[in-house]
């Protein structure tokens, strides 16, 4: 209380009532060193942003580079397989080049690694996609015979089938998918030693079994490194074949099974749901 009785509440809320509604009432002026304070943190603010965005251009250009090395290996991987396949034709050339079926598979073997480097190129540009198409029904049996016969020039390819299977598939990376284990299976046997394809289905699944008598993996090999990328058993391999393989049949929604022994071989078995019986035609969308 004032001396008079007046309440310092009743004198502030007198103040406050006097003055006009439209008077604004303004803060005083900043000092200088607030001043440069505002700006100085405005600063920082701006500093803060910029760098964001450098990372995350940083980011991004690494991701590019990445993706790019990414096919890169793949492409090495691919290149690889190119350079022993024709180096096997051209030595193979200078025993069979009388013989009208080595002609034939030689040349067989040519269009498709002339159509495989095209590939290869197309995979490395910057502005190439992968495949979206929608996977279709297709007859597993003339399929692997068309890429046994791109080896035959290389090594020998036998080819046994049970019946007309077909399989819900992309047939692109499915003759991929094929190559790889067949290529692996060559590198891995002798001369002398053919190397089998066998094709079938059973009940819901269309099956195709790529055997080998080769040197074979153990258990330990299968478990932990066989699906591994950059892991090889094989010296110069780049251990990618085996990891694209069971890549490309995850997404067409099928797996690789394999068995194999030391000593004796290997058997790669693909796994796709078969298509008999689920009313598609062949070459149409699934």
């Amino acid at each position: 209380m004032g001396k008079a009785g007046i309440s310092t509440g009743s004198i502030r809320r007198w103040f406050w009532s006097s003055i006009p509604s439209r008077v604004p009432i303004r803060r005083p002026p900043r000092s200088a060193a607030g001043i440069r304070h505002g700006w100085w943190a405005a600063g920082r603010q701006l500093a803060s942003y910029l760098a964001e965005e450098r990372a995350i251009e940083a980011l991004a250009e690494a991701e590019r580079f990445e993706e790019f090395n990414r096919r890169f290996a793949f492409i090495m991987h691919d290149i690889k397989n190119l350079v022993s396949q024709l180096t096997l034709v051209a030595r193979n050339a200078e025993r069979h080049a009388d013989n009208p079926a080595f002609r034939a598979d030689m040349v067989a073997t040519l269009q498709d690694s002339a159509g495989r480097m095209n590939d290869m190129l197309a995979r490395l540009s910057q502005h190439h996609r992968a495949r979206t198409d929608a996977p279709v029904a297709v007859p597993l049996a003339p399929l692997a015979r068309r890429v046994a016969k791109t080896r035959r020039a290389q090594h020998p390819v036998e080819v046994s089938s049970s019946g007309d299977p077909l399989a819900i598939a992309d047939p692109a990376m499915l003759e991929t998918l094929l190559g790889h284990l067949i290529q692996n299976a060559i590198e891995a046997s002798a001369a002398d030693a053919p190397v089998r394809i066998e094709v079938r289905s059973e009940k819901e699944e269309a099956r195709i079994d790529v055997i080998d008598r080769g040197a074979g993996m153990s258990p330990a090999f299968i478990r932990d490194k066989l699906f591994k990328p950059f892991v090889s058993s094989k010296p110069g391999g780049f251990g990618i074949g085996a990891f694209e393989a069971q890549k490309l049949a995850a997404e067409m929604g099928g797996r690789i099974e394999v068995k194999s022994s030391e000593g004796k071989g290997s058997r790669f078995r693909v796994v796709l749901r078969a298509a008999a019986g689920a009313g598609n035609e062949v070459g149409q969308a699934a």
